[in-house]
């Protein structure tokens, strides 16, 4: 695997991976992960199945690809060709801005989990151009090129803006999933994501789907690749800061998600960001 990673020193991260097809096939499988960070992917070559969620995203060559931090997500190449991307990756404290202003803010502020900008709108724009000129410049002896960088870095995100405002009305190709259990998993997902302001617990979602907890857990795990306790967390987490982003008090975001006790929320919010929910709201 052939690769540039650059990373600056406010935490954002570019990279351009190559992985052949040889490569490929002694890959360690992928698992469903999150990133305390917005990402941004295009993809150059390969045969590209993005789980997001609970959905499953075929990836067309060219496209470019925008998901929103927290957001569960694995990808799955197969090796029948060889992948190339480029990543870019955006600390939630550190997105590029204008003026105090994310170009992005819109999308990251919206409980929208990604947005796939296909190949013909991506060819039209100047994202890769930008991305070409990102890869060219760099040079680790310049001592300017951190800045030259992320003045590139905030262009491709500007763009990137652009063209998620024209992709807004675009549907997305979602293909089923082939686990066995993927009936039973969608519905547990959407009873949590229905469920998130509840008191919901793993106990009380395998009352409601009929089974022991101990079968949920193993099948949950097995499908997802993280405990079901977990999924539960983010998914409060997340919920938290888009109540957080559209002004709600901080206590009652806490009782609103099933939160009977402030002290709680304060300490699982704490622990799950890195920083207390009062400094969110300053960052708003």
């Amino acid at each position: 695997m052939k690769s540039l990673v650059v990373k600056c020193e406010n935490g954002l991260r570019f990279a351009h991976e190559k992985t052949t097809i040889e490569e490929l096939k002694t890959r360690p499988i992928s698992i469903v992960h999150a990133h305390k960070a917005y990402e941004i992917y295009y993809l150059k070559s390969g045969n590209v199945k993005y789980t997001i969620s609970d959905k499953i995203i075929k990836v067309e060559s060219g496209s470019i690809v925008v998901i929103n931090a927290y957001v569960l997500h694995k990808v799955d190449v197969t090796p029948t060709e060889n992948y190339e991307r480029y990543v870019l990756e955006c600390p939630i404290n550190n997105v590029p801005v204008i003026n105090g202003v994310s170009p992005l803010n819109r999308f990251f502020n919206t409980n929208r989990f990604v947005n796939i900008i296909p190949k013909e709108m991506v060819e039209q724009s100047n994202a890769l151009k930008i991305l070409e000129r990102m890869e060219e410049e760099w040079s680790p002896d310049d001592i300017y090129n951190n800045h030259i960088l992320q003045s590139n870095i905030l262009l491709y995100v500007i763009e990137i803006a652009k063209l998620i405002d024209e992709e807004q009305k675009i549907n997305y190709n979602f293909i089923k999933t082939y686990d066995k259990n993927s009936a039973t998993i969608n519905s547990v997902i959407q009873y949590i994501n229905d469920n998130v302001k509840s008191k919901i617990t793993v106990e009380s979602i395998a009352r409601e789907m009929n089974f022991s907890k101990s079968y949920l857990q193993h099948i949950f795990k097995k499908s997802i690749g993280i405990p079901i306790s977990q999924y539960i967390l983010i998914q409060k987490m997340q919920t938290a800061n888009f109540l957080l982003e559209e002004g709600v008090s901080i206590k009652a975001v806490a009782y609103e998600l099933g939160y009977k006790y402030y002290p709680t929320f304060f300490s699982a919010y704490k622990k799950f960001f890195g920083y207390c929910p009062k400094e969110r709201k300053k960052e708003l």
